[in-house]
Parts: C-alpha cells; sequence; structure tokens
C-alpha cells in the first residue's frame, strides 16, 4: 500500500456534534482501519459567522493550537494521529449541527511514522523572524539516517506567519493568516538530518502563537518525492471554473498523487481548490486573504492532470512532494531452500520471490541433472545413492521485467533414504457353525490361514 491514501471524493463526518472537544471513532469512514493517520478538511460554511473548529489526536495535550478560526466558506486541511486505533478528537464551538464541516479526505500508512501525541516546537523569542535548524526525532529503533522527510503542521495566529522548509531551498515566503489558520506538509531532509522552521512568535495574547508541530515523518523505504524547492507556480487559468491541468513536467511518470500548497496574496479572500477528475467534490472554497495559504493532496490520473478552480490571479499554485507508485519492484527471494536431499527421492524445491511479474529464474551452479522452471521457479533434482554424503552447490537468480535480480546461494548434502516398512496380513478364515436336522450341534472348522509378514524396503 502507499504512503498517503488520497479518497476519490471526501467523506463528510456527521455526528452529534456538541460544544467543545469530543472524541468521534471514525471506523465507519475509513477505507482501511489500519490507516496511522487521517486527514482532514475544516470547512466554515456559507452565511455563518465564523468559528473555531479542530482536530487532534486522542493522545496529543489540550492545547491552544489544535483550535483554528474559520471564516465563511473558508477551509484548511490537517493531519492527525489515529493513536493505533480509529478515534480522534474534534471541536466544535456552536453545535448542533453547527456552522462548520468535517471531511475526511484520506489516510496514511505505509512507511510513516506518525507520534501518538504531536510534538510542539515553540521557538525562543531569540529565534523569532529567522530561520531555525531542526531535526525529527527518530522512534523505536529508527535512526536519523532512516528518515527522508519529516512531516508538520503549522499554525497561524492573527496576522501570524510560520514556515518550513529544506535548508538548501531558497528563502521563501511566509504562510500567513488574518483570522488563524492550519496546514501541513511534507518536507525533506538535508544530508544532516535537517529542515528549516520560521515563526514570527507570540501575535497576540498569551495563548497566541505562530507555532508548527512535527507529527511524524516519512522513511526513506516509502515512494515519496520531496520537491527541494517549490520554483514558479504553475500555470493555471483564473477564471472561477474547473479547469484540467497537465503536470508531466513537475512530476515523475509514476506519480500518483501530488501534494499542493495554494497561496493566496491577495487583501480578500479568494477561491482556491483542486480535485481528482472524475472527484464529485465541488463545493466553494474561500482562501484567508493577506497570504493564507492551504494545503492539498489530490489524486492524479494515468496523463498526470487533475481539475483546479481559481478565481484571482493572486491565488498560486506549487507541488511540494508527489507519490509515485514504481513500475518496478525489484525481487527478492522469499523461501530458504532445503539443505538436505535424500538419494532417490525428487529434491522439488519450490523458490519464491517478491517484487514485480513476470520473473524469470535460473540456476547458475547446480550438480548434473539439476534443473529450474524458468517461470515458475520449482527446482527438480533426483541425486543416485552413489552420491549419499557428497554436498553440492546451488545458486539460483531471479529476474524481474526491467532486468533486476537477486541470487541465492546455498548447499545441500545427499542423505540415506529412510526407510519405510509396509506390513501386509493375509484374513484368516472364521470358525462356521453349522445347525443338522438331527438336532446335533455340530462344529465345523475351517483350516485357519497362518498370518504371514511381508516387508517391502521402500
Amino acid at each position: 500500500m502507499s504512503t498517503f491514501v488520497r479518497y476519490l471524493d471526501e467523506v463528510l463526518i456527521d455526528e452529534a456534534w456538541v460544544i467543545g472537544w469530543q472524541t468521534i471513532d471514525l471506523a465507519p469512514y475509513l477505507n482501511d482501519p489500519s490507516a496511522k493517520a487521517v486527514t482532514l478538511r475544516m470547512t466554515g460554511r456559507s452565511g455563518e459567522p465564523q468559528i473555531s473548529i479542530g482536530a487532534r489526536g486522542v493522545g496529543d495535550s489540550v492545547i491552544f493550537n489544535e483550535i483554528v478560526t474559520v471564516t465563511p466558506n473558508a477551509y484548511c486541511n490537517t493531519l492527525v494521529s489515529l493513536d493505533g486505533g480509529t478515534s480522534i478528537q474534534i471541536f466544535m464551538d456552536n453545535p448542533p449541527g453547527g456552522n462548520g464541516s468535517i471531511r475526511l479526505t484520506g489516510e496514511v500508512h505505509d512507511d510513516a511514522v506518525i507520534y501518538d501525541e504531536a510534538m510542539i516546537k515553540l521557538t525562543i523569542e531569540a529565534e523569532f523572524n529567522t530561520w531555525v535548524d531542526r531535526q525529527p526525532t527518530p522512534q523505536g529503533a529508527d535512526v536519523l539516517a532512516d528518515i527522508g522527510a519529516v512531516i508538520v503542521r503549522l499554525w497561524q495566529w492573527n496576522d501570524g506567519t510560520t514556515e518550513v522548509k529544506h535548508p538548501d531551498s531558497a528563502n521563501i515566503a511566509q504562510l500567513r493568516s488574518r483570522f488563524g489558520g492550519i496546514s501541513w506538509a511534507v518536507v525533506g531532509l538535508d544530508e544532516n538530518g535537517f529542515y528549516n522552521t520560521y515563526t514570527s512568535g507570540k501575535t497576540g495574547s498569551d495563548d497566541q502563537y505562530c507555532v508548527f508541530q512535527e507529527v511524524g515523518y516519512l522513511l526513506k523505504t516509502s515512494n515519496v518525492v520531496t520537491i527541494q524547492s517549490r520554483g514558479s507556480p504553475l500555470g493555471v487559468i483564473h477564471d472561477n471554473t474547473w479547469r484540467v491541468l497537465d503536470v508531466s513536467a513537475q512530476v515523475s511518470a509514476d506519480a500518483v498523487i501530488a501534494g499542493l500548497r495554494i497561496r493566496n496574496s491577495f487583501t480578500s479572500n479568494r477561491t482556491g481548490f483542486t480535485r481528482a477528475i472524475g472527484s464529485s467534490e465541488v463545493q466553494k472554497r474561500i482562501i484567508s486573504p493577506n497570504g493564507g495559504v492551504v494545503t492539498q493532496q489530490t489524486l492524479l490520473n494515468a496523463s498526470l492532470e487533475f481539475e483546479y478552480r481559481s478565481n484571482f490571479s493572486f491565488n498560486k499554485f506549487n507541488i511540494e512532494w508527489y507519490e509515485e507508485l514504481p513500475s518496478n519492484v525489484p525481487p527478492t527471494i522469499t523461501n530458504t531452500p532445503a539443505a538436505t536431499a535424500p538419494a532417490g527421492v525428487d529434491y522439488a524445491e519450490q523458490m519464491t520471490a517478491s517484487g514485480s511479474d513476470p520473473k524469470a529464474w535460473e540456476l547458475t551452479v547446480a550438480p548434473p541433472g539439476a534443473v529450474i522452471g524458468s517461470a515458475d521457479g520449482l527446482i527438480a533434482w533426483v541425486p543416485s545413492a552413489a552420491k549419499v554424503g557428497d554436498v553440492y552447490d546451488f545458486t539460483v537468480v531471479v529476474t524481474g521485467p526491467e532486468l533486476n535480480t537477486d541470487t541465492l546461494s546455498w548447499q545441500v548434502t545427499v542423505t540415506t533414504p529412510q526407510l519405510t516398512a509396509l506390513l501386509k496380513v493375509e484374513p484368516a478364515l472364521k470358525a462356521k457353525l453349522e445347525v443338522r436336522p438331527t438336532q446335533t450341534l455340530a462344529s465345523k472348522v475351517e483350516p485357519a490361514l497362518t498370518g504371514t509378514t511381508k516387508v517391502e524396503i521402500a
């Protein structure tokens, strides 16, 4: 399974909301309950006043920056740990029904390590308004060298700014939101395991900070590719209609999902949104002004296209990362062949391997008479009795569709066959009783055959 699973259509989380935090079991909404985290979209409703709405893992502390203020029709996205289960906590300040909504947009699976509790990295005042070097926190047996990218949540408050980037990326425009906003990002690490963060720090009262939270990281075994420098924005048309965008110049031919950021640098709200081709997501989506940013993950079709909607040229669309499904997974031999072979018995060892099909098998080292099925990997060999005690070398090579190979070598000792005794007993005739007309009881016994035992040597 891939790391990021994006639903074709968002799933509305429809619950009996209460004021404040409440625990919601997402099992009825999830495609796969084994997910490590979920991605969500939080939206204000048209014609309603701005609201506070939020989501966090059940293991997260009760902290101020899990709640974000959302204006009518505006939206923001977040990524939340499932903490080993299927539940999260959601905040609403205006239920029942509320004037906001939360939709499940996708899941996080393989090659991702998600913290049970997001790590809040508050920057000391001396580091406000400057870039700071950070390193992710390896979990369990992982080490820093295993980590290829970090997953962070970015939170802005009251015109404050925050940002995250690769250390070698150019100094980029920081995120800003007039009314508060939250987004999440996937950022690659440099050769020393660092990434950079930026925050303007405290922006208002004591609980109003622009901070970021380290949510987890991606192992280097994942197929997620991070883009070090965002470069020029994508070429989009700003006519407020759904249009198709080809991003084949920005992603690899094997890309299946793209992570985007959309930034509104205008002084008022603007529409900016993306969706997969074939999706029915049609809701109007607004980005807050003055540098407001939303992050999106969007499915790509086979032609590396998706749909977008924008109504103003101040909206800038950039791809920050993408995930590819490899067209070829190199083969890996997965079985352990037997180390002994009885004389006179077919060795019949079935070789197996993971990886993309078709595979081709070859015996490059083997005793005389040993063969392997090129397509099925079945070894056939019958050692003779004269070879008991001899040791033979075997080497098998399996080749995948793009000529990737894996090799396994082992030794086989010819052993004496195990004797099997087969017992056969001839049936003995049973005594037969006869009653004569004279009423004299006589016993007539047929002679019994002597039981014989035959032993056959297999």
